[in-house]
């Protein structure tokens, strides 16, 4: 759990954890879940997220919340790297935010996605309804994870959804 994973980073000083909180402004179903670093009351959480996906792939801008601890060891680091986003860039994306266009953005963009969410679904359940599909990860975020059940072989399920006009990704070249 949760908890367990925050008592694990506990346990040491020098242990924290990395939270990515990739694609969490996208939830379709159910109560957002809170970030681990919203739990955490030892500052064992490093928080990093980015725009990339929320606004543009472009914006090429993240960010990141250090527990307390870190900060003056990052302050005395951080001299020695070159930021690649303009301090233009990042003073129009601060008052994007601040002037509230982000959360209305944001607010569009979860219509829009949960919108291609929903046809997703409803065309796998459609072209697979032989119950040949275990889908994980469908409540949230720009992707599910589907694992094929049924008696074809992986090359052949991706050429049917191909042909189908739903390109899948084979997640083979990850694993072994």
């Amino acid at each position: 759990t949760r908890q367990k994973l925050l008592h694990w980073a506990e346990k040491k000083e020098n242990r924290y954890i990395l939270e990515d909180d990739h694609d969490s402004e996208f939830r379709y179903k159910g109560k957002p879940i809170p970030a681990l670093q919203s739990l955490d009351k030892a500052g064992k959480v490093i928080y990093i997220g980015t725009f990339s996906k929320a606004i543009s792939p472009a914006i090429r801008t993240g960010y990141m919340v250090l527990p307390m601890a870190l900060l003056p060891r990052f302050e005395r680091l951080i001299d020695n790297y070159s930021c690649p986003v303009s301090r233009i860039e990042q003073a129009i994306l601060t008052d994007f935010i601040k002037q509230g266009y982000f959360e209305k953005h944001l607010n569009r963009m979860r219509k829009i996605y949960k919108g291609k969410h929903d046809c997703m679904m409803e065309q796998l359940q459609k072209y697979f309804p032989e119950k040949i599909l275990e889908i994980s990860g469908d409540n949230a975020g720009l992707y599910v994870l589907i694992r094929y059940l049924g008696p074809q072989t992986e090359e052949e399920i991706l050429r049917r959804a191909q042909t189908l006009g739903m390109p899948l990704k084979s997640l083979k070249g990850y694993y072994q």
